[in-house]
């Protein structure tokens, strides 16, 4: 689980995928051992200058959503501002890996919707489920969570404060939660 801003996302070896979903591999962007994931409006998120006119729309009205893949090379996570380092299954990971693929929107031949490619190891993908100021996503990477097997009620998780407070709860006095 890690932290930029307001956003969380979801770190995830790229083997996790070559085990429980080799034929989504093909369609991840390459070059890297994690896969980055987040979720977010399909017009803000992907913007290479986002606008209030923008923000304001994802918040108050359900908007279309899209996935962010970003294949890293290595785990360096003083790129994020927070991280917590989450044990989970191989029943987690494979239910985890189900609820991340379920995610993407596939097209009539059963391929992820590419929306945009900004950088070569980022890209976005048409999303189900709909952005809003409740449904954020913070409260996508807590049902990402839940999925995985970790303890965590997604409802009513907007923030990303919100999700590390559930984060340190459900893990006790076992959560490795960071700050720089």
């Amino acid at each position: 689980m890690v932290q930029i801003a307001w956003h969380t996302g979801i770190l995830v070896p790229v083997e996790t995928f070559r085990r429980f979903a080799p034929d989504l591999e093909a369609w991840l962007p390459s070059g890297g051992r994690w896969l980055d994931w987040g979720w977010g409006d399909a017009a803000y998120y992907p913007a290479e200058r986002p606008t209030l006119g923008m923000a304001l729309r994802a918040v108050l009205w359900p908007t279309p959503s899209a996935l962010r893949i970003e294949a890293l090379a290595d785990l360096s996570i003083e790129r994020y501002d927070r991280w917590a380092k989450v044990q989970v299954s191989d029943s987690g990971l494979a239910r985890l890996t189900r609820f991340l693929r379920s995610a993407l929107v596939l097209d009539a031949n059963g391929r992820p919707q590419l929306l945009l490619v900004p950088q070569g190891r980022v890209r976005f993908y048409s999303a189900r489920g709909r952005y809003h100021g409740l449904r954020t996503c913070n409260t996508w990477a807590a049902e990402a969570l839940a999925q995985a097997g970790i303890p965590i009620c997604p409802v009513g998780i907007v923030w990303a404060e919100q999700l590390f407070w559930a984060l340190e709860e459900a893990q006790g006095k076992r959560a490795n939660l960071n700050r720089p």
